[in-house]
């Protein structure tokens, strides 16, 4: 009895976490190389923003921040 306990905790003690990823819960992967969280690469540079488009998002952070 006493070899068999000592037989099972050293099988246990030396068996590797399983890697299972937090987003999709699949095995074998863990969440920073999960490809549903990869997001695709664009080619193109975004053109600069002007002033229309600034004032525009200006506005809209100060909306949801709740500043007026």
């Amino acid at each position: 009895m006493f070899v068999y306990e000592l037989v099972f905790i050293y099988r246990i003690h030396f068996q590797k976490y399983p890697e299972i990823c937090s987003l999709c819960m699949k095995d074998g992967h863990s969440q920073d190389k999960c490809k549903e969280q990869r997001l695709i690469k664009f080619n193109e540079d975004l053109p600069p923003l002007d002033a229309y488009h600034k004032e525009v998002l200006d506005k809209l952070c100060a909306h949801v921040l709740g500043k007026k």
